[in-house]
């Protein structure tokens, strides 16, 4: 089980090394991310964009000409469209949006004939690390699905506990956060919770424990279980947080980068490969830690 991105680094060191395709890749930090997983091991890199900006970054930024394959492809369209053909043909095993818009990206990634749809929902999966919690945070979805029904938070699981398997967790313990424990039929939530864990229940659909509703601290405290009164198998070793839509993801995993501290990676799941998909304030670190997570795909 990995409960670090310090360990995260070093197994993926171990597995057979994949190449990594960036459409766009007109920018230092997605530069300095590349450059860096790269001579840490953890992949080969593709740079798709202006030939002459990206190489032009790279002496800036004391970035080996050789250390990387630098291809040009300076419309952004073509750019992706280059990139999911690297992947459709087995050239690139992982995908990262660079300075291209994500609706281009993810229209190519969702077209029916030429993208890399599997027939499941696509979700955006946050890997949180902080001292105070024992494993690695998963928060899901901040990312992509607003408002989820009934099916897309099935698939929203599934994704997410795809990957905390590989991550080495092989039972995760999945909490569905809600602001309490008790059905109430004004919060949408918590009837597709109660529905999800019968289900899960009578024909389970995830290798994983999956409780809910639960409000927060629940699934964070053994204590505050009991002191509720709330019988749980998660309780304090919740591993995949589900929230009800993307506000609250996006809200909780923001306020504990700032306040917190937390360190933070994430990837687009759901897909045939991992998607790096990030916010134009993620630094190199969040970059590189969020291509490390796509590594560890076998």
């Amino acid at each position: 089980m990995i409960r670090t991105f310090a360990v995260l680094f070093r197994e993926v060191r171990h597995k057979p090394r994949k190449t990594l395709v960036v459409p766009g890749a007109e920018g230092a930090s997605i530069l300095l991310a590349c450059a860096d997983a790269c001579r840490q091991g953890i992949c080969d890199v593709i740079l798709l964009g202006d030939a002459n900006k990206m190489k032009e970054l790279a002496v800036a930024n004391d970035i080996p000409a050789d250390l990387m394959t630098f291809e040009h492809a300076p419309e952004p369209v073509p750019a992706v469209q280059r990139a999911i053909a690297l992947v459709r043909d087995g050239r690139a095993d992982l995908l990262m949006k660079g300075k291209t818009d994500t609706p281009t990206l993810l229209k190519a990634v969702l077209d029916g004939e030429t993208g890399l749809r599997t027939g499941r929902v696509l979700s955006h999966v946050a890997v949180m690390e902080m001292a105070a919690y024992d494993r690695l945070m998963l928060v899901t979805d901040g990312g992509l699905n607003i408002r989820p029904d009934f099916d897309t938070r099935k698939d929203i699981i599934r994704n997410a506990v795809e990957l905390a398997h590989k991550l080495g967790v092989e039972r995760p313990a999945v909490a569905l956060l809600s602001a309490m424990e008790k059905v109430n039929p004004k919060m949408e939530e918590t009837l597709d919770y109660d529905r999800l864990v019968k289900e899960q229940s009578a024909t389970p659909f995830v290798e994983a424990d999956v409780e809910g509703p639960l409000a927060m601290d629940i699934a964070l405290s053994v204590e505050a279980a009991r002191i509720k009164g709330v019988t749980s198998t998660v309780a304090g070793r919740t591993d995949i947080f589900v929230v009800p839509e993307i506000s609250t993801a996006n809200i909780f995993v923001k306020a504990l980068i700032y306040l917190a501290g937390a360190r933070v990676g994430g990837l687009i799941v759901g897909a045939r490969v991992p998607i790096v998909l990030l916010s134009r304030a993620d630094d190199a670190e969040t970059k590189l830690r969020s291509i490390a997570l796509g590594a560890c795909w076998n």
